[in-house]
């Protein structure tokens, strides 16, 4: 399988759209540069070890749609990841490392459709803005974290 650490570089890849690198053994961060991939719609690195903080530049990522970092050891990843409009899912399943809270701009993503967070390490409480503004919700899975709080009613979404 594939060993080593993504490219610095790896922005430079102008047209690319599907980036899947999931069950390697690729380690180190996220290159900054991945902000440079203005085509890419999916993001798969789950059961890998790429670690660190999740570059900002993740935020650049306007067609992004998909992304999978279940497993790994990414901190930071929700929160770069809220500027990306049309980011449909988020699976960040098993991601102990993945730490904090639910960014509060969670529920401002337009496109988000399905959250899994189950056995990561996520602690607070769940914010307003997920269930006021993100009608497009569909799946939500947050089993075996550390959130509290209450689910709202859901008569607005009949």
């Amino acid at each position: 399988g594939l060993v080593g650490t993504l490219p610095s570089n790896i922005g430079q890849c102008a047209q690319l759209v599907d980036l899947e690198v999931t069950h390697t053994q690729l380690s180190g961060a996220i290159p900054s540069s991945i902000g440079g991939l203005s085509m890419l719609r999916r993001l798969s690195f789950a059961h890998t070890s790429v670690s660190g903080d999740a570059p900002r530049e993740l935020g650049a990522l306007q067609n992004l749609t998909y992304l999978t970092a279940s497993y790994s050891k990414v901190t930071s990843l929700l929160d770069s990841l809220v500027d990306c409009a049309k980011l449909g899912a988020i699976q960040c399943v098993g991601c102990s490392w993945l730490g904090g809270t639910l960014p509060s701009r969670l529920g401002l993503m337009p496109k988000l459709n399905e959250l899994a967070i189950d056995n990561s390490a996520v602690s607070g409480t769940l914010p307003v803005s997920l269930w006021n503004s993100t009608q497009t919700l569909a799946s939500f899975s947050a089993g075996s974290t550390y959130i509290s709080g209450t689910l709202p009613s859901f008569e607005k979404y009949q």
